[in-house]
């Protein structure tokens, strides 16, 4: 998170994170939610008019498809882009060849079923 400038988020990922993180105000995850919160956010979403994210600043909303918004900040300076949830856009982005590297933070649930994140990766 230290690395991180920028986040990018699907919609729907967005509505989740937005109803909860904001709001986080003292707890032992408020370190993690101040750094979270206080990144730049970019929502892919051809259905949103705005991004409210609580008493931070919105989240700037993108409709063109997430290589070309990538391909523009990798050109611009600036830290590392994080991806958080957001299924869709990853799976986007890797089939682009535009994902760097990958940080899995693993849960321990298991699923039977659901979306796979890797499953037409290109080879490394």
């Amino acid at each position: 998170m230290d690395q991180c400038d920028t986040m990018l988020l699907g919609r729907v990922t967005d509505e989740m994170f937005r109803g909860y993180w904001p709001s986080v105000t003292n707890n032992d995850e408020q370190p993690f939610a101040d750094k979270f919160n206080g990144l730049s956010k970019i929502v892919f979403s051809r259905t949103l008019d705005h991004a409210p994210w609580g008493s931070w600043p919105d989240a700037r909303i993108v409709g063109r498809s997430p290589t070309e918004e990538v391909g523009d900040l990798k050109r611009q300076s600036g830290r590392h882009i994080l991806v958080s949830g957001s299924i869709s856009v990853v799976q986007t982005l890797t089939r682009a060849n535009l994902v760097d590297e990958l940080r899995l933070v693993l849960c321990p649930v298991l699923l039977g079923v659901g979306r796979r994140l890797i499953d037409d990766a290109p080879k490394p």
